[in-house]
């Protein structure tokens, strides 16, 4: 059985707390000057926040977008209540068995200000679309697809250039990526993740 959004909610704030407690314990026992987060264990403590983040979208019989932007504000209360700041951009990709000539495509915001993106499928301008997305608020569009070929989604943050790679079968198909940064005094932390998952 999986985890109800209450249950989760309640262990990811545990853990959230727990990692961002433990990066500043480190920052004061080993300062600034000879501490690599780099090189350190303390990457893994960056890699729980992903997972969670992650963990949250996927949530069993509770695939939504919608709770998947409550999940952010709540990891973004917690990282800030640490006096550290948070922001994101996130895409999530679905081709589903409802609609299997269309690719939905929606970002998730939440960096410190609106943003404008432009995508482009399989590096062509004849399915280029530009996204303007408000401060904590989302935005969508539709690519035409075929099923049973291979698709990239190709796009560019304000931190990076990115590729996406689908590959579309007869069954439903969810992708989760985002970039995240983690930021506060002494601490600088950016990095991506990206999950596919199929379902039938």
């Amino acid at each position: 059985m999986g985890l109800n959004k209450g249950q989760f909610y309640i262990i990811s704030a545990a853990i959230i707390i727990l990692v961002l407690t433990l990066i500043q314990i480190s920052l004061r026992e080993y300062g600034t000057k000879n501490f690599d987060f780099e090189k350190s264990y303390n990457i893994n403590y960056f890699n729980e926040i992903k997972r969670e983040i992650s963990i949250s979208y996927f949530l069993e019989n509770d695939r939504s977008i919608e709770n998947f932007v409550d999940f952010l504000g709540f990891v973004e209360k917690n990282i800030n209540e640490k006096r550290f700041d948070f922001d994101s951009v996130s895409v999530i990709l679905l081709n589903t068995n409802n609609n299997p000539s269309k690719l939905n495509l929606t970002v998730v915001n939440f960096l410190d200000e609106p943003t404008e993106i432009t995508f482009l499928i399989n590096s062509t301008t004849s399915q280029e679309k530009t996204l303007y997305i408000d401060k904590k608020q989302t935005n969508s569009t539709l690519f035409d697809v075929s099923r049973n070929e291979d698709y990239k989604i190709s796009f560019s943050t304000r931190n990076g250039f990115y590729e996406i790679k689908l590959d579309l079968i007869e069954k439903d198909l969810h992708v989760l990526f985002s970039e995240i940064l983690i930021q506060g005094k002494n601490i600088y932390y950016i990095d991506k993740f990206e999950k596919h998952i199929f379902l039938q």
